[in-house]
């Protein structure tokens, strides 16, 4: 037992006192530029603050920092150099005026320094900023004269001056140490380990970042004892405070704003190499398994990357479910939605937009951003690195996203991946080619794609967008595309086609002036589509009605019950074709009810002209009150003409001349204007009646009563053309 512990303090110290050298990596980004320094696990540190920037202390003084390589793909704005100042000291020269040095532990034995653009928040204006690790006290290496300290007799001693020599302990004081360390050890407050760091509580559900790097050199190497100078075992000592604090740095390291993704995260064609699925995927299945047939995440996730490669979104979400959550499955899990369009969010994916790496395409598809928000160039660029299988799969919907946007020449360009392979033939494909030609004014072309070969089992998007466009150029539907739609509803019964499908063969037989089976339509289907669409295709087959319905129809169909939900203005046409063809009582039964805006002053001028076609002269007149136009005072002069205000009518429109309403009225200039003859020669007499008492002789009298006696022929003619009206008893007199 005592040699066992001889030599394994021996190690101890043996393998403190060898030098370990110190990688550094590095990395830019917008705000601020990062080192990721591997001080080794329980290594502690400490950060101050110097005018020409900072410098990093380790307790490990035989470390050696490896600066080679470090600034050369940094730009000269935030760094000037990275210098070993030898003793474990590590200087940092930084170029940027205001900026400040900013640290934290990305995980145990990983350090990240960032050079942050601007002053430091937490720094005031007379004192240097510092920022360590968590305090470790130092073990003794053999017991103190002054007596044990609190909990840990005879172990620790407070260092008080210069150090002693330390003398070779001999077996007595080992086995007195060893006691004490195990009290320690059984009580909590001494954790052993070799490396010397007090283990951090683990949270096996909790993702770990990665910092952002745009360069890396070799991993970390051996890490060495906490500090060789005082040869000290591998223990360190700690409290709840320790521990504590230790956990609180892990969740801050947790919290730690990534952003950026490297590009690396998205260059899925390096992900495997080359070779047909079969033989790739047989590859990486092997090894899935590490001992005691515990899966390996290694492989996993290769194998996971693997199905990405070639589109099998669904194979990959499975595999990565098996693997720790950490930010690279969550966006892994994010794509594979993506690529088989299923269901879930992509907070991972969304916080990239505006980052100069891959996600641009991907972000376009998952509809996380427009695509006036991208680089449209970029978006394209990106997408032809990815692999050509991939391509396949994803392409459809991603020239549909350009398409959408107004982009048909991007959405030609990234369609091109498509043409050519069996993704080309799938029903979302052809629907898509269609699209794009329509778009370039290639209609027919388009019905040529659309239109399902005989006997081929029909798409029912396909054969919705064929009929769609049929009507569009101005075509009936053809009745075996009728057929078509009628037999696709009874396919597809009951599930979410049906709906689209009726609402696709109401359209059809509009299009046809199939007015009956339309209204059928309409009715059975009333509950299966939302109220707007059910607004709109109520609305355009009552609107196609009155504006082509032969008139045995119209009628049949305007005395139904029509549908709740038409508009104001549908309902408005309908009244209005009912009071041209002598069916005013039915029209103003339609339009009494108010409506908004513009569709209400239609409807007032609706009801006075069916209470004019019903005599309802009074009521016309009171639907006609405050409004001024035209169209008012010609309706208010008919109500007054039926009345028998002759003169009112004239003074109402005065601008639109009427024969009846100025003969009646005795407006005898206006018909000196007039076109008809007889109305012209009569309004000519009466303008030049000769004076009799002016007369002399008997030959102006006698010429004066043969003029009167033609005169009083043309009155009898008006007077046969203009026949006497009986005036209401409510009329006012002339």
């Amino acid at each position: 037992m005592k040699f066992a512990l001889s030599v394994l303090v021996f190690l101890l110290w043996a393998g403190a006192a060898m030098p370990r050298d110190i990688s550094i990596r590095s990395g830019e980004h917008d705000t601020f530029s990062r080192l990721v320094i591997g001080i080794g696990e329980g290594t502690q540190w400490s950060i101050q603050s110097t005018e020409a920037g900072a410098e990093l202390w380790l307790s490990d003084s035989e470390a050696e920092f490896s600066t080679e390589g470090v600034l050369d793909r940094l730009p000269a704005r935030r760094l000037d150099a990275v210098v070993d100042l030898g003793a474990g000291t590590l200087g940092i020269q930084t170029a940027c005026a205001p900026c400040h040095v900013d640290s934290f532990l990305w995980r145990p034995g990983f350090l990240v320094v960032d050079i942050v653009d601007g002053p430091d928040p937490d720094r005031s204006a007379d004192r240097e900023l510092t920022q360590a690790s968590p305090l470790r006290l130092p073990l003794s290496p053999e017991p103190t004269d002054e007596g044990p300290i609190f909990l840990l007799p005879g172990a620790f001693e407070k260092r008080v001056g210069p150090e002693r020599p330390r003398v070779a302990p001999d077996m007595v004081q080992f086995e007195g140490m060893a006691q004490e360390l195990a009290r320690a050890v059984a009580a909590g407050y001494l954790t052993p380990s070799v490396e010397g760091a007090i283990a951090q509580p683990a949270n096996k559900n909790a993702p770990e970042p990665m910092p952002e790097i745009a360069s890396s050199s070799d991993d970390a190497g051996p890490v060495g004892a906490a500090d060789p100078g005082n040869r000290r075992p591998g223990m360190t000592l700690g409290n709840a405070l320790d521990r504590q604090l230790a956990a609180v740095n892990e969740r801050l390291a947790s919290a730690v704003d990534e952003t950026c993704l490297p590009q690396e995260a998205f260059e899925i064609s390096e992900w495997v190499g080359e070779g047909s699925f079969a033989n790739l995927i047989a590859d990486l299945r092997v090894g899935l398994a590490a001992e005691f047939d515990r899966p390996s995440e290694a492989a996993l996730l290769r194998l996971a990357h693997g199905y990405l490669h070639f589109g099998f979104g669904r194979e990959a979400l499975a595999t990565i479910s098996s693997l720790r959550p950490d930010r690279e499955t969550a966006l892994l899990a994010e794509l594979a939605r993506i690529v088989d369009d299923l269901p879930g969010d992509e907070p991972v994916l969304a916080s990239q937009i505006g980052c100069q790496n891959g996600a641009a395409p991907w972000l376009l598809l998952s509809g996380n951003a427009a695509l006036s928000d991208l680089d449209r160039n970029r978006v394209i660029r990106t997408f032809r690195l990815i692999p050509q299988p991939l391509q396949s799969h994803i392409g459809t919907g991603l020239a549909r996203a350009f398409l959408d946007a107004g982009d048909v020449d991007g959405a030609s360009l990234v369609f091109e991946s498509v043409r050519g392979r069996d993704a080309a033939r799938t029903a979302e494909a052809q629907r898509l080619e269609a699209a794009l030609l329509e778009a370039n004014g290639d209609s027919a072309g388009a019905l040529g794609i659309l239109d399902p070969v005989a006997g081929d089992r029909p798409d029912p998007g396909s054969l919705i967008r064929l009929i769609e466009l049929t009507i569009q150029t101005g075509d009936r539907p053809s009745d075996s595309d009728m057929v078509l739609v009628a037999a696709l509803m009874q396919e597809y019964r009951e599930t979410d086609a049906e709906p689209a499908l009726a609402a696709t063969m109401l359209r059809g037989h509009i299009a046809r002036s199939e007015w009956r089976k339309g209204r059928e339509i309409l009715t059975d289907f009333s509950d299966r589509w939302d109220d707007d669409q059910y607004r709109e295709l109520a609305d355009d087959l009552y609107r196609k009605l009155v504006s082509s319905g032969q008139t045995p129809i119209f009628l049949r169909l305007g005395f139904e019950a029509l549908p709740k939900s038409l508009s104001a203005d549908t309902v408005n046409a309908v009244a209005a074709r009912l009071i041209e063809n002598g069916f005013a009582e039915r029209a103003l039964e339609l339009v009494r009810r108010p409506a908004e805006g513009e569709a209400m002053g239609e409807r007032r001028y609706l009801r006075a002209e069916a209470a004019l076609k019903l005599g309802q002269t009074q009521d016309a007149i009171q639907h006609l009150g405050g409004m001024t136009d035209a169209r008012a005072e010609q309706l208010r002069a008919d109500a007054m003409f039926a009345m028998g205000d002759y003169r009112g009518a004239l003074a109402a429109r005065p601008d639109s001349p009427d024969p009846a309403a100025d003969f009646r009225a005795g407006a005898w200039d206006r018909l000196a204007a007039s076109g008809d003859p007889i109305l012209r020669e009569v309004a000519e007499k009466a303008l030049s009646q000769p004076d009799m008492t002016e007369m002399q002789d008997l030959a102006e009298r006698r010429a004066a009563l043969e003029g009167a006696r033609e005169t009083r022929r043309t009155i009898t003619e008006l007077l046969e053309r203009f026949p006497v009206e009986s005036a209401d008893a409510d009329s006012p007199g002339n």
